[in-house]
């Protein structure tokens, strides 16, 4: 089983991320800096997850595909990984604001899944 880089540095950015988010819980202070806290942390955990996520697509696309893949469909699988992490990450946003409900939820993630169709439909053209 042959990785490519492209598959390793999304690892690598998830190992690292992921430790960097561990170390900022542990050992930042959110008092004295509230927006370099959250800025810092959603950045990390935005990365971690983008990363993870892409890897993840990547890999059911592979079985789903039986191995016949191309570098499109790997690019996809990381732009829809980002689009996973922001839609968390806005979803996250709404509930620290206290507007998060099943409507704007939902609302949220339905806009999400309308600009990735929008993406694809300007790709294949």
């Amino acid at each position: 089983m042959r990785f490519s880089p492209y598959i390793t540095t999304l690892f690598l950015i998830f190992i690292l991320s992921g430790l960097s988010a561990t170390l900022l819980y542990f050992y930042l202070d959110p008092e004295r800096n509230l927006t370099v806290s959250f800025a810092t942390m959603g950045t990390a955990l935005t990365l971690g997850v983008a990363s993870f996520s892409g890897i993840c697509i990547y890999a059911f696309k592979k079985i789903y595909y039986r191995g016949l893949i191309s570098q499109e469909i790997l690019h996809a699988s990381v732009r829809q990984g980002f689009l996973i992490a922001g839609s968390l990450l806005g979803l996250a946003v709404f509930h620290k604001l206290g507007i998060l409900n099943e409507k704007t939820g939902g609302l949220l993630i339905f806009i999400v899944l309308l600009i990735e169709l929008m993406i694809q439909s300007i790709v294949r053209e």
